[in-house]
């Protein structure tokens, strides 16, 4: 069963939750801005279900609410930046603007976060060098849930990374993935709502495949497309962990088991100027005809071919006019986390006037 609500008033009492945890009104805007962002693009393993780990990690101690980014290294298009274990959205937007700016004067920025929090939909950091007209790029590492190729034992996250492409007219072109064969947040949805994964997605602690979630959430999720995946998930970890010189690997902690050590989450995040290179009008009319070529190419499935994140776009324009399907298990968690606060609950509300 679903609740149906509203995106801005839900982005409102998600915002107010997280004041109410010590965070900044302009952070807990762009916290919750990101998860009801991935709840109406139909990305619920990133959406509000997200809430109440990070209001526990808070009140723990292992994620700052009131935490400054600091910049350690600097260089005309790299930089090197502390997250002093703050809120991974606000963090990373801080590291991607330093980019954009370096970006903006050599061509090309490139920053790296050590000691920061799960950051969202990677897609949405990097969308923020593309509403600006750049190419942007974002990644992070996480606690390990994937064994690499060939393995048993966890070492890597699932390695999220996306590219966000800027188009001359409507949304950019976002690419964005995770290098296993699924999000571990769909596996965490589904032992959640009590239903079975498919096959292929996971195995249990001794390496056997597995549909049951909660086996599945104690081994290994999958790499996609075999050593393939696993090759692009360690080159998240180096370009993150390894490069920002922090924790890497199983040296990554889980927000989700609070043993009083932040995570030390690693992000890197690029931002490309089109501009310097080959001139935007030009890059989109070579764009553009690509896309023509994409959309012209006969459909198997008898229906159009889709642009990376044009689904997700539609399914936002959609969420946005008639409202956020909720599960009734993550409308329970947020009535039960707004009601410890003293907020208005969900449930006691109306779709138009949460």
């Amino acid at each position: 069963m679903t609740t149906t609500v509203d995106a801005e008033s839900l982005t409102k009492s998600c915002a107010l939750s997280l004041q109410h945890s010590g965070v900044s009104p302009e952070d807990a805007q762009d916290v919750a801005h990101s998860l009801v962002l991935a709840d109406a693009r139909g990305l619920s393993s990133h959406g509000v279900s997200r809430m109440s780990i990070y209001t526990k990690a808070i009140l723990a101690g292992v994620m700052v609410p009131d935490a400054h980014p600091e910049i350690l290294r600097d260089s005309p298009g790299t930089c090197l930046i502390d997250g002093h274990n703050g809120l991974g959205v606000p963090t990373a937007f801080a590291a991607m603007d330093a980019a954009i700016e370096k970006a903006r004067a050599v061509g090309i920025g490139f920053a790296v976060v050590r000691r920061s929090n799960h950051f969202g939909m990677a897609g949405h950091i990097a969308e923020r060098a593309s509403q600006r007209g750049l190419i942007g790029y974002a990644a992070t590492n996480g606690p390990s849930r994937m064994a690499p190729y060939g393995g048993a034992t966890p070492v890597f996250g699932t390695s999220p990374f996306a590219y966000a492409i800027p188009t001359s007219a409507g949304p950019p072109i976002l690419i964005d993935m995770a290098t296993c064969v699924v999000a571990r947040g769909k596996i965490i949805m589904a032992e959640r709502a009590g239903e079975e994964i498919p096959e292929g997605w996971a195995v249990d602690s001794n390496g056997n495949s597995t549909t049951d979630p909660t086996a599945a959430l104690a081994g290994s999720v999958l790499p996609f497309a075999g050593p393939k995946g696993s090759a692009l998930a360690m080159l998240v970890e180096v370009l993150a962990g390894v490069l920002g010189g922090s924790v890497w690997g199983q040296g990554v902690g889980d927000m989700y088991k609070l043993n009083g050590q932040p995570s030390g989450t690693s992000h890197s995040v690029s931002a490309l100027d089109i501009e310097t290179i080959i001139g935007r009008d030009e890059f989109d009319n070579n764009l553009a005809d690509l896309i023509s070529q994409i959309k012209l190419s006969r459909a198997t499935s008898g229906t159009e071919v889709f642009l990376p994140g044009e689904r997700e776009s539609l399914a936002l324009e959609r969420a946005l006019n008639t409202g956020i399907p909720l599960e009734d298990n993550v409308v329970s968690e947020l009535d039960a986390l707004f009601s410890r606060q003293g907020l208005p609950t969900i449930s006691s509300k109306s779709r138009t006037d949460l």
